[in-house]
């Protein structure tokens, strides 16, 4: 998969590294609350330890670029940069690729979400890395169902609870 980092107005996305210290896993580890992580998949939940969060990490380096989503600007006692939240980016199939993503509780209604999707559409429109982008959404998760759509995301199909969309570049 091709590098991904991008910047919108007010966020920077960019790769997160798998050399975390332990204030920045220990941030990650307040960023995964129950909140958060209620319609994802059981491996995001009941991480309260920084080994889990390790090993967490761990899992969604070896599964897909994990990109840290971080508002800018915003004194941090690491950097002047503020983890938010993520995006997950994995293949799919030939010149397509599943997104997943979430933002910390304290960010939800800002925005943010749709500025670093529309962020990285923009940014897929340019390189064209991809055809096809996936998403798929818990169908009780009416913020990210309502985001996908405004976005350009059609509904494709429906399973077990999950509801999957699509977005297609264009030449």
């Amino acid at each position: 998969m091709n590098l991904i980092a991008y910047t919108t107005t007010r966020l920077q996305i960019q790769p997160l590294s798998q050399s975390l210290n332990d204030n920045q896993l220990t941030d990650i580890k307040t960023l995964l609350s129950p909140s958060v992580v209620e319609h994802l998949p059981p491996y995001f939940h009941n991480i309260n330890s920084l080994g889990q969060v390790t090993t967490w990490l761990n899992k969604m380096h070896s599964e897909s670029q994990l990109l840290g989503i971080f508002q800018q600007g915003v004194s941090h006692a690491i950097s002047q940069e503020k983890l938010i939240g993520f995006i997950f980016l994995s293949n799919t199939a030939h010149k397509e690729a599943h997104l997943g993503y979430l933002l910390a509780q304290d960010q939800w209604g800002k925005g943010y979400a749709k500025e670093c999707l529309q962020g990285l559409i923009d940014f897929y429109n340019v390189h064209k890395f991809i055809t096809c982008l996936h998403a798929g959404v818990d169908g009780n998760n009416l913020a990210s169902i309502k985001l996908l759509g405004s976005l350009g995301f059609t509904a494709t199909q429906s399973s077990q609870g999950s509801l999957w969309y699509r977005y297609d570049f264009t030449d």
